[in-house]
């Protein structure tokens, strides 16, 4: 998909939000066992408004250290609300 650019502000927002997204996955790819990783990711995807894909960034992260903290407060803070739950088609992106 391909997204016309109506000026430097556009492109310079977008290169704001590409780069860390771009950086997390590329930390995931040599990484693949760090929590951590998948966490940065899961944020990045967020920020994004992807909250279905970094909803599974964080439970990856969360599935590789139970422990880690901040991959639990990430993954209840993206947890399917009842509305979704009961409707799949209801999730919009959540910040």
């Amino acid at each position: 998909m391909r997204v016309a650019c109506s000026g430097s502000r556009c492109c310079g927002r977008w290169a704001a939000i590409a780069r860390p997204l771009r950086e997390a996955g590329s930390l995931c790819a040599n990484f693949p066992g760090s929590a951590q990783a998948h966490l940065v990711l899961a944020y990045a995807l967020n920020d994004l408004g992807r909250a279905d894909e970094a909803r599974r960034e964080a439970y990856e992260a969360l599935a590789l250290e139970p422990e880690y903290a901040g991959a639990a407060f990430k993954a209840a803070e993206l947890a399917p609300t009842w509305d979704e739950r009961r409707d799949p088609h209801a999730s919009g992106g959540r910040a």
